[in-house]
């Protein structure tokens, strides 16, 4: 294998969980090289000068995410976003940066295609049971709540059917919360932190004399490697662009 076919990658919050993961999927991966492991400690902008990856997998932190971005487009490099805290309607706000670097940036909630064509499967139920609920745990170091995959969850359902829920009364609240929290979409998500879980997430339907829910169950996080992987090959053979979750791709390879 020739150097020309060899895609250079680094990672962006390289010490953490999902970062080292991420490392022994690449060091295994076909036509990968991993150039550079970088994490709290490192200058981003001078890392990635010297070690030129072509990719950058980031699983830093939802604070920063913003400026970490653009500091990998304008480093030359395309971003590939594991880091929550970005949503669809944020997607936009790259674009500039896109044309500008002529890098692509692709921002996945869940990397686990599993997960993916559980929420698409969810939207097509949507369309008949248009009752439904959303309950995603996660283990007790995620600081963020709910997780991005189940505001995707909440975001792609709520496409299909506009009028998720209509006609469910507002419940009266004992206690602040306990209905779950709701954003624009209307569908109440319910976040659970607790240890003994890595990630779990069931879409709850419930119709006439019916009830429906579709789950996913994240064991480990080599669950997550084969889409990381799917991403970097993708990124190193598309146009510049901005997109948001893995389904993004997985469409555009059927």
């Amino acid at each position: 294998m020739t150097n020309q076919t060899v895609s250079r990658v680094a990672i962006n919050g390289a010490n953490g969980k999902m970062g080292q993961e991420t490392q022994r999927a690449i060091y295994t991966a076909d036509g990968l090289e991993l150039v550079a492991c970088l994490d709290s400690g490192d200058n981003l902008a001078d890392s990635l000068a010297e070690t030129t990856p072509d990719v950058v997998v980031d699983f830093t932190h939802p604070d920063t995410i913003r400026t970490t971005i653009r500091t990998i487009l304008q480093a030359g490099c395309h971003a590939i976003v594991g880091t929550t805290g970005i949503h669809p309607h944020e997607v936009a706000d790259f674009e500039a940066d896109v044309r500008d670097s002529q890098r692509s940036v692709l921002i996945c909630p869940n990397f686990s295609i599993g997960a993916v064509l559980v929420i698409q499967a969810a939207a097509k139920l949507a369309t008949y049971l248009p009752h439904v609920e959303i309950i995603e745990r996660h283990h007790e170091q995620k600081v963020d709540a709910p997780s991005g995959t189940a505001l995707k969850a909440a975001s792609v359902i709520a496409a299909a059917m506009p009028s998720i829920n209509a006609g469910i009364p507002t419940s009266q609240e004992l206690i602040p919360g306990s209905r779950g929290g709701v954003n624009d979409t209307g569908i109440p998500i319910h976040a659970m932190r607790l240890p003994g879980h890595l990630a779990q997430l069931d879409i709850c339907f419930g119709g006439q004399g019916q009830r429906v829910t579709v789950s996913h169950d994240t064991l480990d996080r080599g669950a997550f490697m084969p889409g990381v992987i799917l991403a970097i090959r993708w990124m190193m053979k598309n146009d510049p662009g901005v997109w948001y979750g893995l389904e993004s791709i997985m469409e555009d390879l059927e």
